[in-house]
């Protein structure tokens, strides 16, 4: 994203859940973890008029 000009941030987030088998499962089940941080990033850089909330 940077090398094209875009708007990005990087998060490391710490392990999720207590197996290799759960950190798969981080984009499903991870929302309490991530989803102000993606609301938020996308809030902030796309612009459609109206607000994302979680």
């Amino acid at each position: 994203m940077k090398g094209a000009g875009k708007e990005f941030e990087l998060k490391i987030y710490p392990p999720f859940g207590k197996s290799v088998q759960d950190g798969h499962t981080f984009g499903y089940f991870g929302g309490s973890v991530w989803a102000d941080d993606v609301f938020r990033f996308l809030n902030k850089h796309c612009q459609t008029g109206s607000r994302i909330t979680s």
